[in-house]
């Protein structure tokens, strides 16, 4: 029994020292209200990369390529919508068949492009070109999509089924017989699960943990749906779909607007609040070129999943050497 006593004694005491011996963690220290900062981000002056930001930390949380994902799986316990790229200007289409075999090539001539669906800009569950895939149970419809990736290349999935834990996703080229089944897993610690047909499919992992990430810069497909539905590539910023929102003012100015300004207004959780208007193009069309310039006077102010309200405006889209895409911008915690 002694001997009993005298090892849970030892125990006890390596316990204690060990404990002593751990530094406590630093608590990060927020900037004060009132302190504005200045940020630059490098997309790249063809935006090939895209760009996440932290406002608590004033730091770039990841830059990844922005074509190296095709399609993201939406990673929350209870989530399934399906997005698609459009930065790659992908879009999709659902045959309505249930065999893969049976959609080859020649069906691309049953298809006019106008009837290819595409994610609206706003980013939203609800607006996807995918849509509800699943049967009111909950099991998919078994649809054959035709996913577009050019004028010239194809694919085509079926989404076999989801789970609190995974995605199961069949694939192929157009012209295949058969299809790939691959698991697509989910981590609620992120936003999506990213899938790209490169290298033969495979999972990538583009974006850094949805607590780590307020904004991104990026490029995106914006539809102009007063012009019969005209997609265009912009290069912009959208909020983190994880309990993010914003409002914009173009009336009080960045260096006035506190947040009584915007208490009562209404927040947005469209993810392309901020959107690409921030900037406006002189294009010459003889050579095919365009000089964009900050509309600094455009306030955003964002309200983080933090509960913290950060104001932000742009100062610049080009760097010390005048090459285009590297936004400046300035922000300040107003809440």
């Amino acid at each position: 029994m002694l001997q009993k006593l005298r090892i849970a004694a030892t125990v006890l005491v390596s316990a204690f020292l060990l404990s002593a011996c751990e530094k406590a963690e630093k608590p990060f220290q927020l900037p004060s209200l009132g302190t504005s900062q200045f940020a630059t981000v490098k997309m790249g002056q063809d935006y090939t990369d895209q760009v996440y930001f932290n406002f608590e930390t004033g730091t770039i949380a990841k830059t990844s390529l922005v074509a190296s994902w095709d399609l993201a799986f939406e990673s929350s316990k209870e989530g399934f919508h399906v997005f698609m790229n459009g930065a790659k200007n992908i879009f999709v289409f659902n045959t309505r068949q249930k065999d893969g075999a049976s959609v080859l090539n020649n069906y691309i001539s049953k298809i006019k492009d106008s009837t290819f669906a595409f994610d609206a800009p706003c980013a939203m569950p609800d607006s996807t070109g995918v849509g509800d895939w699943r049967q009111p149970d909950g099991s998919s419809k078994g649809d054959v999509y035709i996913v577009k990736m050019s004028t010239t290349k194809y694919k085509k999935i079926i989404i076999n089924s989801v789970s609190d834990a995974a995605y199961s996703l069949s694939y192929g080229d157009l012209a295949s017989n058969s299809l790939t089944t691959i698991s697509i897993p989910k981590n609620p610690d992120y936003n999506y699960a990213y899938f790209t047909f490169d290298d033969g499919g495979s999972i990538v992992y583009p974006e850094p943990p949805k607590a780590t990430w307020d904004i991104v810069f990026t490029r995106y497909r914006y539809i102009y749906y007063d012009m019969g539905n005209f997609p265009y590539q912009v290069s912009g910023v959208l909020l983190n779909p994880t309990g993010t929102s914003a409002v914009k003012d173009s009336t009080v100015g960045y260096a006035k607007i506190t947040y009584q300004d915007i208490a009562n207004k209404s927040f947005s959780h469209f993810r392309d609040v901020i959107g690409f208007d921030w900037k406006s193009a002189n294009i010459n069309e003889e050579s095919n070129t365009a000089i964009y310039t900050v509309q600094s006077q455009k306030t955003y102010v964002v309200k983080t999943q933090r509960n913290q309200y950060w104001k932000l405006h742009f100062t610049n889209f080009y760097d010390a050497n005048g090459v285009k895409g590297s936004p400046s911008f300035e922000f300040e915690r107003i809440q």
